[in-house]
């Protein structure tokens, strides 16, 4: 684990995703393939509604239209299916990767070094943390993608009908990412903050359960009994 990567976790992320950049692209495909979908879904709904209501067809008429709406809900179920499957089989990769190459960074610290840190908070971080970022190459960077595209996807369909909308939904497009950054940024400290927390709490408890009476026993009923005893129990059977 190189310092630079180290001294920034943002480049330390990126520098493990770029591994996976094939699996995250495909499960970004895939979204954006499924959002894609659903505004032709949603332009297919319309339709039939207005084709119902304004202009009184019947339902007989309106036939091929119902099996199109059903081809595209399939067609969005497999999209859907196929980010998940993606974007899952990149974090599993990344995560084999990272939980590696701490245990590397573990091998390379040494036993004097590595025993200055206390096991609950290293095993914190080589099963629980690592697992944490399931969700961020799983979901959130393939969603990155797509909040970049589907709202350009939907600006250029609400042009065609209506640009006085259109303009309005460009004028309040940079609302969302503000307000989205607002609230990460507290969460990101409140984070930080259990975090601290939780590998004290996980030191404390693996403290005192070594140093229970109770706990001792059992560790010591764990452990085979010396030679002599075990020479006692032959000779007496």
């Amino acid at each position: 684990m190189s310092h630079d990567l180290r001294a920034s976790p943002r480049r330390w992320l990126a520098a493990h995703a770029a591994r996976q950049r094939g699996w995250l692209g495909l499960a970004a495909l895939a979204g954006i393939a499924a959002g894609a979908l659903t505004i032709v879904q949603m332009a297919l709904l319309a339709w039939i509604v207005s084709r119902l209501l304004v202009d009184g067809d019947a339902l007989v008429t309106l036939s091929g239209a119902f099996i199109a709406l059903v081809g595209v809900l399939l067609l969005r179920a497999m999209c859907q299916w196929g980010q998940e499957l993606a974007g899952q089989e990149a974090s599993l990769r990344i995560r084999e990767s990272v939980r590696a190459e701490l245990l590397d960074h573990l091998a390379a610290m040494g036993p004097v070094r590595a025993g200055s840190r206390h096991t609950a908070a290293l095993a914190s971080q080589l099963v629980e943390q690592v697992e944490a970022l399931d969700g961020y190459f799983a979901r959130f960077l393939p969603q990155l993608r797509l909040c970049a595209v589907i709202p350009l996807l939907i600006v250029l369909v609400v042009l065609s009908l209506d640009w006085l909308a259109a303009l309005f939904l460009l004028l309040a497009a940079p609302l969302i990412p503000l307000f989205m950054a607002l609230v990460g940024m507290g969460r990101s400290a409140s984070i930080a903050t259990s975090s601290l927390s939780s590998a004290g709490s996980r030191g404390i408890f693996s403290t005192a359960c070594e140093g229970s009476p109770r706990c001792s026993c059992f560790i010591a009923r764990r452990k085979p009994p010396p030679r002599y005893m075990q020479r006692r129990i032959v000779i007496g059977a």
